[in-house]
């Protein structure tokens, strides 16, 4: 998945402005994408390099979320175990 936050991030660089909850068809091939917020609360275990960089946690971060084969997001029912396991969202945790 690295390959897919390269090209969200060039996106972003390029000028694309993503919002949470809309799906996006233009990042992944075949498959839609969407975005979640991530609480302040899940920034000190998993966004330790931006904290310094902002030094703290006044600064809003999005996750980018894949779909499972079958084009579900871990959150609905029933998406593949393994997406779950893949990509924790962070919002729901």
């Amino acid at each position: 998945m690295h390959r897919l936050l390269n090209v969200a991030g060039e996106a972003v660089r390029s000028g694309q402005v993503y919002v949470a909850g809309q799906a996006y068809d233009d990042l992944l091939e075949s498959y839609s994408c969407t975005f979640r917020p991530v609480p302040v609360r899940q920034y000190e275990p998993y966004l330790g390099y931006a904290r310094w960089y902002y030094r703290g946690d006044d600064f809003p971060t999005l996750q980018l979320v894949w779909p499972d084969r079958e084009h579900r997001y871990p959150w609905a029912a029933p998406a593949d175990g393994w997406i779950r396991a893949a990509q924790p969202v962070l919002a729901d945790q």
